[in-house]
């Protein structure tokens, strides 16, 4: 969830642009209602100070910061990407039934999802280095044992091969 801070600053970024133009809307009109003030204002410095300070002038700042504000409150934050919880787990999967079972079967790393399935990284079980790349299947998907991290995934199939 991003910050008030960073809220606000992406609300300047945007209600800036909307209260210039606001700004220049409303000072074209009051511009063309005293025509004659900034004529006079062009060719005598202090005249156009005067005008600066007329009563109008602070209700165009209020009016921007109130601008800046409401776009920073009321814009809506872009909602970040789902990621999905098993990307960057590593897992093992083993034999079920037969005369492996309970055999390492594969192990790996999921790199990605795509299409609903998740693209992996199998590694040796001799060597340790990487070998194929490839989707994972359903079945596998279902048998695998997920770890969050490289250190416990090493972990488990030490565990794993001392009880062989």
């Amino acid at each position: 969830m991003a910050s008030t801070k960073g809220r606000v600053k992406r609300g300047a970024e945007i209600g800036g642009g909307l209260a210039f133009l606001w700004f220049l809307a409303v000072s074209g009109t009051q511009l063309l209602g005293r025509w004659q003030e900034v004529q006079q204002a062009i060719q005598d410095w202090p005249g156009f100070v005067r005008w600066l300070a007329l009563p109008q002038t602070p209700a165009v700042i209020v009016g921007i910061a109130a601008a800046i504000y409401l776009a920073a409150v009321l814009w809506p934050e872009p909602t970040p990407p789902a990621v999905d919880p098993l990307i960057g787990k590593f897992f093992h999967t083993f034999h079920h039934g037969g005369p492996n079972d309970g055999q390492l079967q594969y192990q790996g790393h999921i790199i990605r999802k795509q299409d609903g399935r998740y693209f992996i990284q199998l590694y040796s079980a001799v060597t340790g280095d990487p070998t194929d790349q490839r989707f994972m299947t359903e079945d596998e998907l279902q048998r695998a044992v997920f770890y969050d991290t490289h250190a416990e995934w090493i972990t488990a199939y030490q565990d794993w091969a001392r009880r062989r």
